[in-house]
């Protein structure tokens, strides 16, 4: 099961996502506010992921792959998470 970040992607100038399965392409990352109306209830306000996609680059060599940058950005979200907090009992000996 794949359990990967939030993430809004964006394809620029007639790129639709189908159309750019395993092609190399320019694209920026950065960070972005869900807003309504582009984001679920519960995302609203939150910060996530944002890739926009602008060009195919034929015969490139890509540096990274989407679903790398994606699970770098889960484990970021993951141990930016506040940890439960354990209480150990005081023990008298």
């Amino acid at each position: 099961m794949w359990h990967g970040a939030d993430a809004l992607i964006v394809c620029r100038d007639g790129l639709t996502l189908p159309g750019l399965y395993n092609q190399v392409v320019d694209a920026n990352i950065g960070h972005d506010t869900a807003m309504p109306g582009f984001a679920t209830e519960a995302q609203i306000g939150q910060s996530r992921t944002k890739i926009t996609i602008y060009r195919t680059l034929p015969g490139e060599t890509p540096t990274t792959a989407l679903r790398t940058i994606l699970a770098e950005q889960y484990r970021t979200e993951q141990r930016a998470k506040p940890k439960k907090r354990v209480r150990t009992p005081k023990i008298g000996v």
